[in-house]
């Protein structure tokens, strides 16, 4: 950033007011909405990008001249960047565009991302999870050289003997070794699909999460584990004597975590 960029970081500002729950990196977010809307209303015009976010949010972010000085700036050798729909997206098309090699790594199944990743010219080459997302892609367009199976370092990692110590550890602290222990991440539902405008349910995470509790509260021998998205504000668990750890619980435990 430089200091003709001071507009667009107070851009950024005004845009980050307007976002649900904390912000875990300010700065950066206040860096990413500036730059990212500069690229909408380039595009677009001021008008219609307005629109687009107040309909879309960060939906309708493709930060192409962004990601471009930054790789005009930065030179890199090599751009390896994840399956995200925008800035991600965007230092692949500009890596390519100024004949840089790249690497895509798809972290699950592509389904929706297929549209742009199964392009034969979408980054040098894609790495997934397994042969059936290999398949899948050479299938919408890519040559058979251009996906190798690498799996998911992600997973690799639930397996790991001291990931396996440390649950057991937790486990024993709370006196749940006895118990099924249950991990729901929050997630959001939007109102249409970001990407083919089917309509959407807000609604349904809440509703699910309201079941899987009532579901857990009703039994001896669950415990069930709520971890909210990065950035979202810790939710609350129901206020009810369930919530006491200890084995001596005569129903299932539902308990907030980070």
């Amino acid at each position: 950033m430089t200091e003709a960029d001071a507009p667009t970081l107070e851009r950024g500002r005004q845009l980050m007011q307007g976002l649900p729950g904390p912000v875990a990196d300010p700065e950066e977010t206040v860096a990413y909405l500036g730059l990212s809307m500069d690229d909408l209303i380039h595009d677009s015009g001021r008008q219609e990008a307005e629109d687009a976010f107040a309909r879309l949010g960060r939906q309708s972010f493709l930060p192409l001249r962004t990601l471009e000085r930054i790789l005009r700036s930065v030179k890199p050798d090599l751009v390896v960047a994840t399956n995200a729909p925008r800035a991600e997206r965007a230092a692949l098309m500009g890596a390519r565009k100024l004949g840089i090699p790249s690497v895509c790594l798809v972290d699950l199944f592509a389904i929706d991302e297929v549209k742009w990743i199964g392009e034969p010219d979408y980054a040098d080459y894609v790495c997934v999870l397994n042969d059936s997302v290999r398949q899948f892609l050479v299938a919408a367009g890519r040559s058979e050289d251009q996906v190798v199976v690498t799996g998911n370092p992600g997973f690799d990692a639930i397996n790991n003997p001291a990931a396996l110590s440390q649950g057991r550890q937790i486990r024993e602290q709370h006196g749940w070794l006895d118990r099924r222990v249950i991990l729901w991440p929050t997630q959001v539902e939007p109102s249409f699909h970001p990407f083919d405008g089917r309509a959407g349910d807000p609604s349904l995470p809440e509703r699910a999460l309201a079941a899987v509790m009532q579901w857990v509260l009703a039994r001896t021998d669950c415990v069930l584990c709520i971890r909210s998205r990065p950035g979202e504000a810790l939710l609350a668990a129901p206020a009810t004597p369930h919530r006491a750890h200890g084995p001596g619980l005569a129903t299932g435990a539902v308990v907030a975590c980070h």
